[in-house]
């Protein structure tokens, strides 16, 4: 299993916005540190540039010496064969039933409040990328919206490489609300 965040929505974020980014991308890699399974493939970051470059360099100072992640200006689109490419969004139709060890799992790098609702699906799917989500209705029941910060995903997947179960993927990460 490779992991990608797509970094491409820089200009769609508010500067408070990519400093949450840059937050959770720290989190991403501590999580990947301390993982019983970490990603065969290991992280890789696209569309890497901008706003959120300065802040990572400002912020996470050693982040261009951190093991197992790469920072690629380029899109995922063309570092990954198309067939190998699952992006994750919560308005897939289809649900993620097991990571597939020869898959590329893309999470979208964008925190916007909702208000950009549906945009990393869309722009998935106009590049012809299959399209899936996680399948938290089945095993956690929540009250707000599915929508998770980009260190819970990566948590997620990390704990399923762990457990082969998502439930207690899901109840390992998610918060109680």
């Amino acid at each position: 299993v490779t992991l990608v965040l797509d970094c491409a929505y820089d200009d769609l974020m508010m500067d408070k916005e990519v400093i949450s980014l840059c937050s959770q991308i720290g989190r991403c890699y501590a999580a990947m540190r301390s993982a019983a399974c970490p990603p065969a493939g290991g992280l890789v970051m696209s569309s890497y540039g901008g706003r959120l470059a300065d802040q990572i360099q400002q912020r996470l100072k050693t982040a261009d010496r951190w093991r197992d992640v790469r920072w690629e200006t380029a899109s995922y689109d063309t570092l990954f064969s198309h067939d190998k490419l699952v992006y994750l969004s919560a308005d897939a139709e289809t649900e993620v039933t097991a990571l597939e060890p020869d898959k590329v799992y893309v999470i979208g790098g964008l925190v916007d409040k909702n208000r950009h609702k549906s945009l990393t699906h869309q722009r998935a799917v106009a590049l012809g990328v299959t399209t899936a989500r996680l399948p938290i209705d089945a095993y956690v029941r929540m009250t707000q919206r599915r929508v998770l910060t980009v260190n819970h995903v990566v948590e997620i997947l990390l704990k399923w490489g762990q457990h082969r179960d998502w439930q207690q993927a899901f109840l390992d990460v998610i918060p109680a609300r």
